[in-house]
């Protein structure tokens, strides 16, 4: 800063402090929802996909090669749940998606997005103990969800091969299955329940996991958290099931995943 003035011995220094403020659009939150099975709604370490605009500079997704921490700035945003940072991995101008920290408690939860240092208007929606929804592409017209599982333990995929090509074969009654899935909630304990870091191990979730398969109880073996925000279920198919497409139903604590959701079954070969 240069002032004009009569001092005589040269240029003067000035001290200048302040609050800067940011110009630009301003981010608007229009909807949030699940980022599988479209729910509004969240829940703590649910993945959700959060639509509006001027919500991030040009399209831009996590890089965590040699990383532990999740990123919780992104493209110049972030996101916070009640004022707590969540994981950001994707984002773009009109979506961004990220994961509800541990921290978030059921009830009403103010949803804030801040791009290059101006805030969004805050976005109210109420969070719920679970949001359970299944990896499951839809069909062409989306009125049915067909769930991806794989092979328990294993990497071999089974399901529907037409909204899935990586799919091998479709589900045999009595197949053992891992259903991938997110919003399944805490784990049994909380120290477990991680949000905002890469970790290793599979924790069981606390709250009671139930699944039906064709309408009849599918005894699941397993329901921890594997990854951040990823579940895995561990459920035995029925083993007098037709061929067809079956309906798939999981409950966590008593709130289920959509209706929508099928498994394609087909008849055992003979051995």
């Amino acid at each position: 800063l240069f002032i004009a003035g009569n001092i005589s011995g040269g240029t003067s220094a000035i001290d200048l402090s302040g609050t800067g403020i940011a110009t630009g659009p301003t981010p608007t939150i229009q909807a949030i929802v699940d980022s599988w099975g479209y729910t509004a709604g969240i829940a703590p370490g649910l993945w959700v996909t959060i639509g509006g605009t001027n919500l991030a500079g040009p399209p831009q997704t996590w890089n965590l090669d040699g990383v532990q921490d999740l990123p919780v700035a992104l493209g110049g945003a972030t996101v916070t749940f009640n004022g707590a940072p969540a994981a950001l991995l994707y984002v773009s101008p009109a979506q961004i998606n990220a994961l509800v920290p541990a921290s978030v408690a059921p009830g009403k939860v103010q949803v804030v997005v801040q791009v290059n240092g101006v805030n969004s208007s805050p976005f109210t929606i109420t969070a719920q103990a679970a949001q359970p929804a299944v990896y499951a592409p839809p069909n062409a017209d989306a009125s049915t969800f067909f769930v991806t599982a794989a092979l328990a333990g294993t990497a071999t995929l089974v399901g529907n091969s037409a909204t899935d090509p990586r799919v091998v074969r479709p589900v045999y009654p009595g197949d053992t299955l891992d259903l991938y899935m997110i919003g399944v909630g805490s784990t049994l304990d909380p120290s477990e329940f991680i949000t905002d870091r890469v970790f290793s191990g599979a924790f069981p979730v606390s709250a009671p996991v139930t699944a039906t398969v064709g309408g009849e109880p599918a005894n699941v073996m397993f329901a921890g958290l594997t990854a951040p925000g990823l579940y895995l279920v561990r459920i035995v198919v029925p083993s007098d099931l037709a061929a067809g497409a079956q309906p798939l139903q999981v409950s966590v604590g008593g709130i289920q995943t959509r209706p929508s959701l099928v498994l394609q079954m087909a008849a055992a070969p003979p051995r």
